[in-house]
């Protein structure tokens, strides 16, 4: 990783004050740099999810330079309890989302009890779990899905996932998966939606790498 990705610190002639290590923009620098050497990734957004709503990051401009990135679920709670969670992606800024039949491939796998492998090779959506979310407030999912070369124009997308949390039977799931979007271009938009019913609550965070 190279630090010279990131702007060089401001001058600190005195420990306080303007330009002094008190000064906030050291701690950015700081921050940034931590970040940096830590995961590679910047934070970019952290929002609430509201109840009866599908979670959707536009990459707008703002956005552009970026070229890999991580959103972490933070205590995400569906409404109607045995749930998946899909995935699906957009080319038009989400004005629509890809749902061909062949468009993606994924698999994955849990430590649950019963644990066990589902893959699908073409599919018209992303499965993240396996099996099906409780949604009591113990039973809430945390973790990080990380999406690589959004931007390029020629490749196929790869995608990896982490994601913890409890099923209808009140068990403690670890679901780790792998999925692509089949066909090229470049990826503007990301949704994520239960297969019954809403999200309900919880926090999303966006973090970004160049």
């Amino acid at each position: 990783m190279a630090f010279n990705e990131i702007a060089p610190p401001p001058q600190a002639a005195n420990i306080t004050g303007a330009g002094g290590l008190t000064d906030p923009a050291w701690f950015q620098w700081f921050q940034e740099v931590w970040d940096k050497s830590r995961s590679g990734f910047q934070s970019l957004i952290s929002t609430t999810i509201g109840t009866d709503e599908d979670l959707e990051f536009i990459i707008t401009d703002k956005f552009s330079d970026f070229k890999d990135f991580k959103i972490v679920f933070n205590n995400v709670l569906v409404s109607n309890p045995g749930a998946f969670i899909y995935l699906q992606i957009s080319q038009d800024s989400g004005s629509s989302y890809k749902k061909g039949s062949t468009d993606y491939s994924w698999i994955l796998s849990n430590s649950a009890a019963n644990s066990f492998k589902s893959f699908d090779n073409n599919d018209s959506q992303m499965q993240l779990v396996s099996p099906g979310l409780g949604n009591n407030s113990t039973n809430i999912v945390t973790g990080e899905i990380i999406f690589y070369n959004l931007s390029g124009e020629s490749d196929i997308k790869f995608f990896k996932w982490d994601l913890r949390y409890k099923d209808t039977n009140s068990q403690i799931v670890l679901v780790r998966g792998a999925g692509s979007y089949n066909s090229s271009g470049t990826i503007n938009g990301i949704k994520f939606f239960p297969s019954t019913g809403t999200f309900s609550s919880g926090e999303l965070e966006i973090f970004g790498s160049k």
